[in-house]
């Protein structure tokens, strides 16, 4: 499985000359097989512009879409998109896509629904986890908030845990409320499940290369390894 990180913020982009590193683009994962193309996108932020993307055909586009995509929400209605394009609503449980088994389950986040992926092929997998607001169940032994049931079943052993980790500890008890997790929650959820790497994901759009630099190397030797996400980086996973 190999994972083309497209888009690595949260909440919305950050563009200049502090965030070329790590990216200014919002949230956006490529999912390959091998040296494939990719077939899976999880998360369409900014991020989704670094991509060509095919999508087969199976059906007629939902009304929902029609007016998302269309005047004066956006100036390209979607049958004038080259291609054809299916929309499909996604229920919780398990599927085949594209050749990859995904697992797609509700986690807290404020509002809205919101599901966590967990995707595989067979001989690797990931947890994708990058809008989850634990506090809302509860403020957990550390007050990053508690695991959820669904959130140690989507990132349960994985290879790589990729999680919202917008707050530092220090920025968390001010916005416990936002609807976006601690870096240290998404690390304590990455141990809790036995995954084996953990990728800091969902970035405050505020969040500098150099303020990130800071983080990782504060992590250094903390198991699982941890990562954070930066744009345009190629992850291969056995």
């Amino acid at each position: 499985m190999r994972l083309l990180i497209c888009g690595t913020r949260g909440s919305t982009p950050s563009p200049g000359p502090a965030f070329i590193r790590y990216g200014g683009q919002t949230s956006c994962i490529a999912v390959a097989h091998d040296d494939d193309d990719p077939h899976l996108v999880l998360d369409g932020g900014t991020g989704l512009r670094r991509l060509r993307v095919l999508i087969p055909s199976q059906g007629d586009a939902s009304a929902v879409m029609a007016r998302a995509v269309s005047p004066p929400h956006f100036p390209v209605r979607l049958e004038e998109l080259r291609g054809t394009w299916t929309v499909e609503n996604l229920e919780p449980g398990e599927r085949d896509i594209e050749g990859f088994q995904v697992t797609s389950l509700d986690v807290p986040h404020k509002l809205s629904r919101t599901y966590g992926f967990r995707v595989g092929d067979g001989t690797s997998a990931i947890a994708y986890m990058s809008d989850h607001w634990p506090t809302s169940i509860g403020p957990g032994a550390d007050g990053f908030g508690e695991y959820h049931d669904n959130a140690l079943a989507l990132a349960e052993g994985v290879d790589m845990l990729i999680h919202d980790a917008q707050y530092t500890s220090e920025e968390f008890p001010a916005r416990a409320d936002f609807g976006h997790s601690a870096i240290e929650y998404a690390i304590g959820l990455g141990r809790k499940a036995g995954a084996k790497a953990v990728m800091l994901y969902h970035h405050d759009p505020d969040r500098t290369d150099d303020d990130l630099d800071r983080i990782v190397t504060s992590l250094n030797g903390t198991k699982p390894t941890v990562y954070a996400a930066a744009e345009g980086s190629v992850i291969e996973l056995p």
